[in-house]
Order: structure tokens, then C-alpha cells, then sequence
């Protein structure tokens, strides 16, 4: 029986002055990022998008 083992998604964020930079990682590699104005607004989106992601079924 081959056993199936999901990858994990980690959000990141940074301060990249002005901005802060928010990234979506899976085992290093990088799925998703961008820029916004505060910490507070780049934690949401980083976040939002690691939740689309598994709503449309990412798991590669």
C-alpha cells in the first residue's frame, strides 16, 4: 500500500522597507508572494491566498 503524505504550506512575512513581503512556501520552495503597506494586511493576504490555494485542492 503506497502511502500518501500531503505537503505542508507555510506563510511568511518580512519587512522589506517600506513595505512588508508576505510569501506562500511549500518545503522551501516558493508558491506565492507579494507586497503590502503593514504587517497586519500582509499576514491576511498571505494567509488568504495559502486558503485558496487548499480550496482549490493544491496539493502537489
Amino acid at each position: 500500500m503506497e502511502k500518501h503524505r500531503s505537503r505542508m504550506l507555510e506563510v511568511s512575512v518580512t519587512h522589506q522597507p517600506p513595505r512588508w513581503q508576505w510569501e506562500v512556501t511549500s518545503n522551501g520552495e516558493m508558491i506565492a508572494n507579494g507586497f503590502e503597506d503593514g504587517q497586519v494586511e500582509a499576514r491576511f493576504e498571505g494567509y488568504n491566498t495559502m486558503f485558496l490555494l487548499l480550496a482549490a485542492g493544491w496539493n502537489t
